[in-house]
């Protein structure tokens, strides 16, 4: 049997999966029986059933009484299914065995397999008495004659004692207490007992184990002494310590529900004679979880790993260091303890001694960094991505987004130099694990603002196989809100900043994160958008313009007592009555004319030298058409008949009347009608001649 040697990843490195439809290859299959949970045997139980080796009394998804005892003739079965003898019983099925009491039909074929095999013999009387229960001296015995030659090792002596000695030795029993040889073996033992024969090398007559590989080993169908790095339910495949593996339709899980309960933790796994996984079985280890701070040597000349938090885990030699999924810098070879950055995430197996075996780090590698060595902070998803079926999620970064003395960190796609990823876009795999405040999401779940870290296969930004990025993570954090500032505030020592909103009634105070927010003149009584991470205000939202176009009704100023004067307009919006106040004085001539306004939704105010004037567009135009919300007109461009669409959204329709204009819509209009069309580039006014109206 291998030696386990305990290996996991750190959880934020790695993908996440859900559970498959059932019959898809890696779907998970519901636990085999229904009172083996907490058992013992659970784990022995649920590979038998997983192997096809056994499926109790009644078949799988019911009960199968795992202190209860099994008869010898069901022991034949398990035996020679776990020794790949099943085709050798089908062929027999049919030869009623030989001795003198009744055998049941359904299990001819395994009890003659197991009789020409040597398994066993009977009783001397000729009898085999199928239905009795197998004790654990008969179930040791019938085990080392399965495995080949070992039988021809049993020292001589009374039996069962010289088998039941021997197999001790040898392995076979396990962890399994079979000191009362006669009495009836569970059936939970039976699996423990079968698992770990199935392990046992076979011997050559003079006793040398070199003559083949044990049952599970045949092949490589046991691995345990690794750990599950990925799960790619897309392709079928699982990555296991170096070896990608096929999933079989349906994989029995002992340890968690799903194969995120099982990623990044030391693993049992079984393959079925196909090469399939079929089983998966999370295993206990030593580790020990923390930020990397740095290495350091005590006074005794001891190495260490000294963590955020002080503990130390002390190292003897290089130790195998693995980053982001991968054991090897493509640049530099394997990496090792001197290769890790501090604010690693790094989870540690040791041995028995406390000293680290194996170390894997997760790095968000696509990150800002304002020191050396590089701090994990945040980027920013720039943009809302394309969310159709068919286009991959992806992130848009902004340019200019962070402050002159720092950069983005990453390793440039195609130079494979460092550099910036401002105007750069990275694809995000489907097998990319992403969180989104801590719970599991995918990327077309990403929106605009949202603050996110990324880790790429190695830390390297590509993936040195496939020539492209290659992002294995993704953790945003979003948490943006749109508020009105009521307070600012400072305190020392440090000079850190304080800004306090209005949220919903409620003030709500945060700190700047003055690492982004390197601009922070807030106004009170000004609305704001702002992005927090970590509970700080790392991003502030310009929140644009509104460009309404309204009818300039007429021009205040305000006199607040020779301090400041307030200018504003009064506009008709589409036959309503609005007032807005102008950041500067606007022009005495608005009035009376058409603009586009530029509104700024930060302030509310006005910003007059922005605003645009409509211009004629053409005179006289006639409506040809009219739809739901739209409409076409003649445009006089000379034949053949040109005509324009025109969309009732970005077009406000007027009267001109003797008592000047008058807002009627889309609704006010008539084919045939003869109109005036305004623009200023996008938007459009109709003024349809009626002086005649009333």
């Amino acid at each position: 049997m291998k030696k386990l040697l305990y290996t996991v990843l750190v959880a934020a490195m790695v993908l996440g999966f859900g559970t498959g439809a059932f019959g898809a290859a890696g779907a998970i299959s519901p636990v085999p029986w229904t009172d083996i949970a907490g058992h013992s045997a659970q784990a022995e139980l649920t590979a038998m059933a997983a192997l096809g080796i056994f499926t109790g009394d009644t078949g799988l998804g019911g009960t199968v009484n795992p202190n209860g005892s099994i008869t010898r003739a069901q022991f034949c079965k398990v035996v020679v299914l776990a020794t790949g003898k099943g085709s050798t019983a089908a062929g027999l099925a049919g030869l009623k065995p030989t001795f003198t009491d009744a055998v049941p039909a359904w299990a001819w074929g395994f009890v003659n397999t197991a009789f020409f095999m040597g398994v066993i013999a009977g009783y001397p009387d000729g009898s085999f008495k199928a239905e009795n229960p197998v004790t654990y001296a008969e179930a040791i015995t019938m085990l080392v004659k399965a495995i080949p030659q070992h039988k021809l090792q049993v020292p001589a002596g009374i039996w069962p004692y010289n088998f039941i000695f021997y197999a001790v030795d040898e392995g076979f029993t396990g962890a399994v207490d079979v000191g009362a040889a006669t009495a009836n073996c569970t059936r939970g033992d039976m699996a423990k007992l079968l698992l770990t024969t199935m392990q046992i090398f076979p011997v050559a007559a003079d006793g040398h184990h070199d003559v083949g590989d044990p049952i599970l080993d045949d092949h490589g169908r046991l691995y345990d002494d690794g750990f599950l790095v990925d799960v790619n339910l897309t392709a079928g495949h699982a990555y296991y310590d170096g070896h990608e593996l096929n999933l079989a339709d349906g994989v029995y899980i002992v340890g968690g529900t799903s194969y995120n309960d099982l990623l990044m933790q030391p693993v049992r796994a079984i393959l079925n004679t196909a090469g399939n996984v079929v089983f998966l079985q999370k295993i206990s280890g030593t580790q020990v979880t923390g930020v990397f701070a740095a290495l350091d040597v005590d006074t005794l000349g001891d190495t260490y790993l000294l963590l955020a938090d002080d503990t130390k885990v002390y190292y003897d030699g290089a130790t195998y260091t693995q980053i982001n999924k991968s054991d090897v810098d493509v640049h530099a070879g394997s990496y090792y303890q001197d290769d890790l950055w501090v604010g690693d995430e790094l989870l540690i197996n040791v041995d028995e001694d406390g000293l680290a075996v194996q170390i894997f780090a997760n790095r968000w590698d696509l990150v800002n960094y304002v020191a050396s060595p590089p701090i994990p902070n945040y980027d920013m998803l720039a943009d809302a991505h394309d969310k159709t079926s068919s286009a991959k999620a992806a992130i848009d970064f902004l340019p200019g987004s962070l402050s002159l003395h720092s950069q983005f960190y990453y390793l440039d796609f195609d130079s494979q130099h460092y550099g910036s990823l401002a105007h750069k876009t990275a694809l995000i795999p489907d097998s990319a694990k992403v969180t989104i405040n801590g719970a599991l999401a995918t990327a077309n779940d990403l929106a605009k603002f949202d603050v996110i870290r990324g880790a790429t296969y190695g830390a390297w930004g590509f993936d040195p196989v496939d020539n492209h990025n290659a992002i294995i993570a993704i953790s945003a954090e979003r948490n943006a809100f749109q508020a009105a500032v009521t307070g600012m505030s400072t305190t020392y020592p440090g000079e850190k900043h304080y800004v306090t909103f209005d949220v919903g009634g409620t003030a709500k105070t945060y700190q700047i994160d003055e690492k982004y927010l390197t601009d922070h003149d807030f106004v009170v009584g000004t609305l704001y958008k702002v992005v927090l991470a970590n509970n700080m205000l790392f991003w502030q939202v310009d929140l644009g313009s509104s460009n309404p176009t309204v009818l300039v009704k007429a021009i205040r100023v305000v006199d607040d007592g020779g301090v400041n004067d307030h200018y504003f307009i009064d506009v008709d919006k589409r036959g309503t009555a609005v007032t807005y106040e102008c950041g500067e004085q606007p022009s005495s001539d608005w009035t009376g004319d058409f603009f586009t306004l530029d509104i700024d939704n930060t302030t509310g105010l006005v910003h007059v030298y922005d605003c645009i004037r409509l211009t004629l567009w053409g005179d006289g135009l006639a409506v040809v058409a009219l739809g739901v919300g739209n409409a076409t007109l003649a445009d006089d461009c000379g034949p053949p008949p040109c005509y324009s669409f025109f969309d009732e959204a970005k077009t406000a329709v007027y009267s001109w009347t003797d008592t000047g204009f008058v807002f009627i819509g889309f609704a006010g209009l008539a084919v045939d009608d003869a109109v005036d069309v305004l623009w200023d580039g996008t938007a459009y006014v109709f003024v349809r001649n009626d002086s005649t109206a009333p």
